[in-house]
């Protein structure tokens, strides 16, 4: 992945309290998945996010229109 392991970890800790990600242990390692059904849509909220800021309401109203 190129990243240091503390870094992904703390990030995946992260997404997993905010509930974007849940993890099922193996042994010492755990796998992770997203929790977030429609990806594409979800990296599109972000993604319009940034370039416009664009408040969570506004994306909320575009997820439903979807």
């Amino acid at each position: 992945m190129g990243a240091d392991k503390t870094t992904v970890s703390k990030h995946l800790t992260f997404h997993k309290k905010a509930g974007l990600v849940r993890d099922k242990k193996r042994g010492t390692w755990s796998d992770y998945e997203l929790v977030c059904g429609c990806v594409s849509h979800f990296i599109n909220c972000l993604e319009s996010g940034i370039d416009a800021k664009v408040t969570a309401d506004d994306c909320m109203n575009v997820s439903a229109r979807s």
